[in-house]
């Protein structure tokens, strides 16, 4: 690493083109004339910006609220221009590809979108997918799909221009040691979180691990498409069977009974807390409180906490 660009915001996408780095942020997309060393800011997002295109020399954005926005590069006044907002998405747009002459949108609403380049319209809307569509690529003739139903989706034209499902490719076995350790990764970002917000200079509990099964608990029993599609993202999860799988693992470890109606097992942060059902032995106790000089407590964390 020869640089670092600290852009003072979370970075939803970057691509190159020609001489222009383009970033996505929130509510805006910033670009970089590496030649000149000039930038500019790109306002009309809402929300972050999670997936950046070329093409038919438009600049295109899908943001979080499901509208993929177009820029057009004036050459005569060196600034880029919002030449069209692409409105039918219902949730973010999260991946966008270019390809004969057509832009692919996938989003977490499910769908994708095909847009015609010529006059930016939606020509067809793809539901075959039954979670989050995460990348779109064309290939000779076809349109490969992937998403996080744990499929790959292979499509073509049939008579009429219409693209229709020739091959799905799926996963069927869940990697129960990797989702862990995405959703550990998920833990130690909350705990940085918590600590660098609200835990500096003093004692707190804290559990990610509770907050993960917590999480999972709320997305298996939602019927609200757009919080589970949000847990889903968050905990860096494919599907509810991966949350499901990992939720069985840790449940018994966390939980004070082992069941959804549990609460944490242990804590500790600045101290240990036991769930008060389990007891604390008292040879322990003085381990925690004499040598390694940390508070010691008994919580009810399945009713009050």
């Amino acid at each position: 690493c020869t640089s670092v660009l600290n852009l003072g915001a979370e970075v939803g996408c970057v691509i190159a083109e020609g001489p222009w780095l383009l970033v996505g942020m929130p509510n805006l997309v910033r670009a970089w004339n590496m030649e000149t060393n000039t930038d500019q800011s790109l306002s009309g997002p809402v929300g972050q910006v999670y997936s950046l295109v070329v093409g038919s020399d438009l600049l295109f954005a899908g943001t979080q609220d499901g509208s993929i926005l177009a820029w057009r590069y004036n050459a005569a006044t060196n600034c880029f221009e919002q030449a069209a907002s692409l409105m039918g998405h219902t949730l973010p747009v999260v991946t966008l590809y270019v390809g004969a002459n057509r832009l692919y949108s996938g989003s977490m609403d499910k769908s994708i979108k095909v847009w015609s380049l010529e006059n930016l319209q939606c020509i067809q809307t793809l539901t075959d997918h039954t979670s989050v569509v995460m990348s779109l690529i064309c290939w000779d003739q076809f349109l490969l799909s992937c998403s996080l139903d744990n499929t790959v989706k292979i499509w073509a034209a049939v008579e009429g221009g219409n693209l229709e499902v020739t091959y799905t490719h799926e996963e069927e076995n869940v990697n129960v040691e990797k989702a862990m350790k995405k959703q550990n990764d998920v833990a130690m970002f909350l705990t940085e979180k918590v600590i660098s917000a609200v835990a500096k200079n003093s004692n707190f509990v804290f559990s990610p691990a509770s907050i993960n099964a917590a999480l999972t608990m709320v997305a298996a029993s939602s019927k609200e498409e757009q919080l589970t599609s949000s847990i889903l993202s968050f905990l860096r999860s494919y599907s509810m069977d991966e949350l499901k799988a990992v939720f069985s693992e840790i449940a018994t470890i966390v939980l004070a009974d082992g069941s959804a109606s549990g609460g944490p097992k242990i804590s500790n942060v600045n101290g240990v807390w036991m769930e008060q059902s389990l007891g604390v032995d008292p040879s322990s106790k003085d381990l925690f409180e004499n040598f390694f000089k940390a508070t010691c407590a008994l919580v009810d964390f399945r009713f009050k906490v």
